[in-house]
């Protein structure tokens, strides 16, 4: 993933504001080089403190975003976390039970199995009225049989066999294209 995919993502789902992307644009000097010219001089042109401004940026960047590329990398990586149980997996596996929910078959054993038991815990509600010890000893139940499930579903994406094309914002789902 190139620069200008990272920071136009990170500025899409909310981890980058539009006041860093901004200063991002005027600061990179390689920027030019990544996008056409025309795009290049409307982008730096654009009122960042215009409420559309998202809007046009989209306009002006979505083009240039490798899509698959970033959301099987995303996938990678949420993985790879899965795997080397990381603190966020319990939050992983409630994304991956949505996922699971919005036609990403391929995530059953992680998503229903394992999300699902996040989201709607045993003694519990719901996954926000565990406190920080039950969601970790909830997560390491699941350990190490876990692993293997993420393994496979990992390899299935590095393989190519599985790839997540799109994400249909509109319908909620994931456009995934199989092998």
């Amino acid at each position: 993933m190139n620069i200008l995919e990272k920071q136009y993502l990170s500025l899409k789902i909310g981890e980058l504001s539009v006041d860093e992307f901004e200063k991002w644009v005027y600061e990179a000097e390689y920027l030019e080089k990544l996008i056409k010219h025309d795009d290049y001089i409307d982008l730096i042109s654009l009122d960042y403190k215009s409420k559309f401004v998202k809007n046009e940026i989209e306009k002006l960047i979505d083009k240039y975003i490798d899509y698959p590329k970033y959301y099987n990398n995303k996938l990678i990586d949420m993985l790879d976390k899965i795997i080397n149980q990381h603190e966020k997996t319990g939050e992983i596996l409630r994304i991956f039970y949505d996922m699971y929910c919005h036609d990403c078959e391929f995530l059953q054993n992680l998503g229903l199995e394992y999300g699902l038991m996040c989201e709607v815990p045993p003694n519990a509600n719901s996954w926000d009225d565990l406190n920080n010890g039950q969601k970790k000893q909830l997560v390491n139940s699941f350990y190490p049989r876990i692993i293997d499930f993420a393994i496979e579903t990992k390899q299935l994406i590095e393989d190519g066999i599985i790839k997540i094309s799109r994400y249909d914002e509109k319908n909620l789902k994931y456009i995934i294209t199989k092998e």
